[in-house]
């Protein structure tokens, strides 16, 4: 039996710009095929623009871009690129809603509170 060495390439980084969240356990990704050596010279992690919001339990794969301001819902699987001011949510994750205003968010969650009797103000 043939036991293989993980290597670590710490020069294969993401990108993560200011105030950008992310919760617990997201895990992110720089390599689409880790067991063919060509592709660790293409290896690169994701970028997550200033103020994206990435949910718990999410996986971002490599090469993917996370626009300004944008939210990964939890649970999601990223496969593509989100465009800016986009909601994205599922497996493969899909947009949701896009170009969303943060006053359009803010009803949507006093909505969706208020059915358990909390108020957010």
């Amino acid at each position: 039996m043939e036991v293989t060495r993980m290597k670590s390439y710490p020069d294969t980084i993401s990108i993560i710009e200011d105030k950008a969240f992310l919760a617990p356990s997201v895990s992110v990704a720089n390599d689409l095929y880790p067991s063919l050596e060509e592709s660790k010279q293409k290896m690169r992690g994701p970028i997550i623009r200033r103020g994206a919001q990435i949910g718990v339990n999410s996986t971002l794969l490599p090469y993917v871009e996370i626009g300004e301001s944008s939210i990964v819902g939890s649970g999601s699987v990223v496969t593509r690129d989100v465009p800016p001011r986009s909601i994205v949510a599922g497996n493969p994750a899909r947009v949701i809603e896009s170009d969303y205003s943060t006053q359009r968010l803010l009803e949507r969650l006093k909505a969706r509170f208020s059915r358990y009797g909390e108020k957010l103000n």
